[in-house]
């Protein structure tokens, strides 16, 4: 697990009414937002606006829900969190679905997001987004649109 911090951890909160007022010490947690209408559990319901994750395309037809406590990793030694969820296509679907990384790895090579990857950074910038991806994925649910 990385050293990065989680929306369930606390923060330390300094207060003070005014300027010339003492400082009071309390801690808040870090709440997750409330899903915008049209979607459940942090991720979407239609595919409307969405691209795939690992592809590109425009016509999502899955919807991935990532456990929020398993999102943050490091690359490069540099915190990273990815999104609430991941949304894929039909294809990239079947493939993620049969854990071929190695094919998934190369569908996100050829894609326009992710082809400016080199080579020697694809371990770091590709292969570990997808393990995290699989770790924190809740399972795949089918967009209605």
């Amino acid at each position: 697990m990385s050293d990065c911090p989680n929306g369930d951890r606390q923060a330390s909160i300094w207060n003070m009414d005014g300027p010339d007022d003492e400082f009071t010490f309390g801690e808040a947690r870090r709440l997750p937002s409330p899903d915008p209408q049209g979607w459940v559990d942090g991720s979407p319901t239609s595919g409307r606006g969405q691209s795939c994750a690992i592809c590109g395309s425009d016509e999502v037809a899955w919807v991935h829900p990532l456990a929020r406590d398993l999102v943050a990793y490091r690359e490069y030694g540099k915190g990273h969190t990815l999104p609430t969820f991941w949304a894929l296509c039909d294809r990239c679907e079947g493939i993620y679905a049969s854990g071929d990384v190695d094919a998934a790895v190369e569908l996100m090579r050829s894609s326009d997001v992710w082809s400016s990857v080199p080579d020697e950074d694809v371990t770091e910038c590709i292969r570990k987004p997808l393990e995290v991806f699989r770790r924190a994925d809740l399972g795949a649910r089918r967009l209605d649109d």
